[in-house]
């Protein structure tokens, strides 16, 4: 069964204005979009493939791009929860925030 793809309202601020900053500062902003929405569509073909972290969330790094997603499919649910859209090397942590943040 296909499972449905949900984002906490925060992750999708930050997508925004990541993407809005690469295409400003650096002309990738294109790039950037593609970049994650094959990896969305790499998720949502087996989300439980992604390396499951100590706290028990899922996390998908892009190739090209310092960023990764912070994820948790829910089998039971069918949904698949995109918690934050966060940059490897600032703000470590910052989205744990969004987990308690529903979506």
């Amino acid at each position: 069964r296909a499972m449905k793809l949900r984002f906490v309202e925060a992750s999708t601020g930050e997508l925004e204005g990541a993407i809005n900053y690469s295409r400003a500062n650096f002309g990738l902003g294109d790039e950037l979009n593609a970049a994650v929405k094959k990896a969305i569509s790499n998720i949502m073909a087996d989300p439980f493939r992604s390396p499951k972290r100590r706290d028990g969330l899922r996390s998908f790094s892009l190739t090209r791009f310092p960023y990764i997603l912070i994820l948790q499919p829910d089998e039971e649910c069918g949904t698949v929860t995109f918690y934050a859209f966060a940059h490897t090397s600032r703000r470590p942590g910052y989205w744990k925030l969004h987990i308690s943040t529903p979506p």
